[in-house]
């Protein structure tokens, strides 16, 4: 188990591979997206190519974030992490190196010499190609200049543009999360495509639940600020509170999905007709019962 592990985590944001909207600019944006969608929050091995954003990370440097966790997913799978520590730090300065804990490398874990560790990243025009640019987020690498085919030596990056090398051509889908597979570094020709990458934190203060996605709960012992951490806490919750009638779970609830199996079609002729037949021997009954009835009433008419 990796430092980080004990405690209760909370889902703040998760970007896909092919979520059609730009990694960094919707994390470091005012807005959040998808907070009802349990979809866009998921990391399973079926998930759609959603985002998700949650309204906690606009009050990042408020709410008393302790631990930050990035998780990398392939098929469901949580292939790679890395830990850092959140306590005073803002939306933006916390993915540093002096900042990381721990991590799925050895070598990152170790390294003092890693040139490249930053959120914002590189981006530019696409000199290598006739069209497009590049723009790396989530950048991890390990040297200021690199070569697309015999360097470019790293651990991570989040592709926002087409890019300027063919490994990040390899896909057409933007954007395009990229990881060396644990535990160590490798070429970015190497690396692994991930189907989505997820960040976690962990509050100093409090225990409440966040996110039906989160990796536990949250489990606090501090207090932070002037302002009371409960309130501030309690009013995050009540902004992103996700009501029951509004989810598809339930939704689909209300619904009936088409079968079209033979068997299926040929159970519902069967029922159908036994139902019909069942109801028309009860009319048939009460239509005999009327006519005798009506037979025996004239015949005392007439007598």
């Amino acid at each position: 188990m990796s430092r980080g592990d004990e405690g209760y985590w909370t889902l703040v944001y998760k970007i896909a591979t092919g979520g059609n909207e730009k990694a960094y600019d919707l994390f470091m944006s005012d807005n959040p997206l998808n907070e009802n969608d349990f979809e866009a929050m998921s990391c399973s091995e079926n998930h759609a190519k959603k985002h998700f954003k949650s309204s906690i990370v606009n009050k990042w440097s408020t709410i008393g974030i302790d631990q930050v966790r990035v998780s990398l997913y392939v098929s469901g799978m949580e292939k790679a992490f890395l830990l850092f520590k959140g306590s005073e730090t803002t939306k933006s300065n916390w993915f540093k190196k002096n900042r990381l804990i721990d991590s799925s490398y050895i070598d990152l874990n170790d390294d003092k010499g890693v040139y490249y560790f930053s959120m914002e990243g590189v981006s530019g025009p696409a000199d290598n190609f006739d069209d497009g640019k590049f723009s790396r987020r989530f950048y991890i690498r390990k040297e200021k200049d690199g070569n697309c085919h015999n360097s470019d030596y790293g651990w991570l990056l989040v592709g926002d543009e087409i890019g300027n090398c063919k490994y990040e051509r390899r896909t057409n889908e933007i954007p395009f999360i990229l990881f060396s597979n644990p535990p160590n570094i490798s070429k970015a020709k190497d690396h692994i495509l991930a189907d989505s990458m997820a960040i976690f934190v962990k509050f100093s203060f409090k225990e409440a639940c966040l996110s039906p996605f989160a990796m536990k709960c949250v489990q606090p012992t501090t207090t932070m600020g002037n302002e009371d951490p409960q309130n501030q806490l309690d009013q995050i919750i009540t902004d992103i509170r996700i009501h029951r009638k509004s989810t598809q779970k339930y939704k689909r609830t209300l619904t009936s999905a088409p079968d079209e199996r033979t068997s299926s079609k040929i159970m519902g002729i069967i029922g159908g007709t036994v139902i019909i037949s069942v109801f028309g021997f009860i009319v048939l009954l009460d239509c005999t019962t009327c006519n005798r009835k009506g037979k025996v009433t004239q015949k005392k008419a007439i007598t």
